[in-house]
């Protein structure tokens, strides 16, 4: 299954280009899949970077965050992941960095989401400078 979603963006990529709505639409898609999927932390959240990297650099400046409310998917995401004690990478780190900053923009410094993933950015970089220091 995996391989035929994989091998059908690659022709579309062919066809289309990097820089076609079609392309940026099976992109965002396969990113909402995975996260929904709850597939391994790590793995994801490097696949995940790399989509979203590439959309900002396209010109979508909030990149992949705003299609069907990825966004949220990753805060809400990033809460059960600090709730495990879950390791903080540097990609999974900026996915939810860019996620609260998607839900500013968004929904407004005021909504709950916004505020949940202020909450949740400053806490990952607390225990990221605390385990930093540990070393």
């Amino acid at each position: 299954k995996a391989a035929t979603r994989n091998a059908m963006l690659g022709r579309v990529v062919q066809c289309f280009g990097e820089d076609h709505s079609v392309t940026q639409l099976l992109l965002r898609s396969g990113a909402l899949r995975a996260v929904h999927a709850l597939q391994p932390l790590e793995p994801m959240a490097e696949r995940l970077i790399r989509c979203h990297e590439f959309l900002v650099s396209a010109g979508w400046p909030l990149g992949m965050m705003a299609f069907h409310s990825l966004y949220k998917a990753l805060i809400a995401r990033a809460q059960a992941e600090v709730k495990a004690k879950s390791p903080v990478s540097p990609s999974w780190f900026k996915l939810v960095t860019d996620s609260t900053n998607c839900a500013y923009i968004v929904e407004g410094p005021d909504s709950q989401t916004a505020r949940t993933g202020l909450v949740i950015t400053r806490l990952m970089a607390t225990v990221a400078l605390q385990e930093m220091q540990a070393e």
